[in-house]
């Protein structure tokens, strides 16, 4: 049976191996990696990747004809992500012991953020180091 999701959040709550995902953002990628080489369910350390829609600053676009648009500006740096929302639980059974950590786009902590038996992701972070 094939199944399309068009947008994450028409999804509702989506249960994966090891997590369950809850988000609202229409288009959207939340992806669990092992940074040790284990498999999820008992890794010692993993990155939480979140991403959404983004632009580059100054994209333009004006519409056109049969209601079309066209692009009067591609734009440039910074790139603009819209805001992150969501819920990622982890379901393995120590999940409450692991601490999960916001990092910034280079990789550098920003602030703990609990712990992963729920994770609520904030709107600006788009990677969480997830350690035992």
């Amino acid at each position: 049976m094939r199944r399309e999701i068009v947008f994450l959040a028409d999804a509702g709550t989506v249960t994966l191996p090891g997590m369950t995902v809850t988000s609202q953002l229409e288009y959207g990628t939340i992806t669990l990696v092992a940074l040790d080489g284990q498999p999820l369910t008992t890794s010692k350390k993993l990155l939480l990747q979140v991403m959404s829609e983004d632009k580059n600053w100054g994209w333009k676009t004006v519409p056109a004809e049969k209601g079309l648009q066209r692009i009067e500006s591609l734009g440039g740096a910074p790139i603009l992500v819209k805001n992150l929302n969501g819920t990622v639980i982890l379901t393995r059974p120590d999940a409450a012991s692991l601490t999960v950590t916001a990092l910034d786009t280079n990789g550098y902590p920003v602030a703990k953020v609990g712990n992963a038996k729920i994770i609520l992701l904030r709107p600006d972070t788009l990677y969480y180091l997830i350690e035992k």
